[in-house]
């Protein structure tokens, strides 16, 4: 078969646009220290890396999520401790006052009066709010958990979280499950205090008060328990972004000390053929012409 000097001619021209394509991939990478910048030039990667950053995305989500939990139940523990510690105060009073039998009426009501500063104080802890959220209303966040009465105002709905692919946490304790039994126990107290009333004082009011401090700790151990949870789900999710972030560099990053190497050479190949391909081309011109 006859090469005609059009067939030369453009298969060089088409020799010089591949390497100059190819240079400049080379160049693109070397600059971007990407593999790919679009979706042509490697779809399968690209689709990849796309998986890749959603995933990582949702992980950085789900960390968010569990430091505004820890955050929500670090709260309700220090209101907890705080309700122990009324709690406390008051059952020593109850054995104060069911002990001594010389109180006189005056002493007894003495002692209300502290009760009733006390049991104000419980009002306000079991209305704690982060930020404008009550902590102990349910979902019913913007409402106050109890009135001045220490009677229940929320609702008994959860606050609920997503803290990994699977899982769901459930974050905040219901205000009457918590204090219920508390402000039951300050109320039997006020009034074996008003009646006078030491046997009450030294069996129900005890008692009572009694079965609260142990709902306090049961609630307290609940919410350590979940902030262990969140613990270790935080730090596998750590683990697991930064192995997916391995994977993200690995699939798109280019070794920029091996871009160079290779930009470089392919300029000195592309000059290469710049130079061979100008001899032909003089060559085919010639020919031509003769012709």
């Amino acid at each position: 078969m006859r090469i005609s000097n059009s067939m030369v001619t453009n298969n060089v021209l088409a020799n010089l646009n591949n390497n100059s394509e190819k240079l400049n991939e080379l160049y693109e990478q070397a600059v971007s220290g990407k593999l790919f910048v679009n979706p042509s030039d490697d779809a399968s990667s690209f689709i990849y890396s796309m998986k890749l950053d959603s995933w990582i995305s949702n992980n950085e989500q789900y960390q968010n999520n569990i430091e505004s939990c820890n955050s929500w139940l670090s709260d309700t523990d220090d209101a907890l401790d705080s309700a122990g510690d009324i709690l406390e105060e008051l059952e020593d009073l109850a054995v104060q006052a069911a002990n001594d039998g010389t109180l006189s009426d005056s002493d007894r009501e003495d002692i209300l009066i502290v009760v009733e500063e006390l049991e104000e104080e419980l009002i306000n802890i079991a209305n704690t709010q982060q930020g404008d959220q009550y902590l102990f209303s349910g979902t019913a966040t913007t409402t106050e958990s109890f009135n001045e009465d220490g009677e229940y105002q929320g609702d008994y709905n959860s606050i609920v979280r997503q803290v990994n692919s699977s899982t769901e946490l459930e974050i905040n304790i219901n205000g009457q499950e918590v204090f219920g039994d508390a402000f039951e126990a300050i109320h039997s107290l006020e009034e074996a205090l008003e009646t006078g009333d030491t046997e009450a004082l030294s069996t129900t009011v005890l008692s009572n008060i009694s079965e609260a401090v142990n709902t306090i700790n049961t609630c307290r151990a609940e919410v350590g328990a979940k902030e262990n949870r969140l613990k270790f789900t935080q730090t596998r999710l750590e683990d697991e972004n930064t192995s997916l972030n391995e994977i993200l560099s690995n699939n798109e990053n280019v070794d920029l000390a091996e871009a160079y190497t290779n930009y470089a050479s392919q300029q000195y190949i592309y000059e290469a053929a710049l130079s061979v391909s100008s001899s032909i081309l003089q060559t085919s011109l010639v020919n031509f012409v003769s012709s």
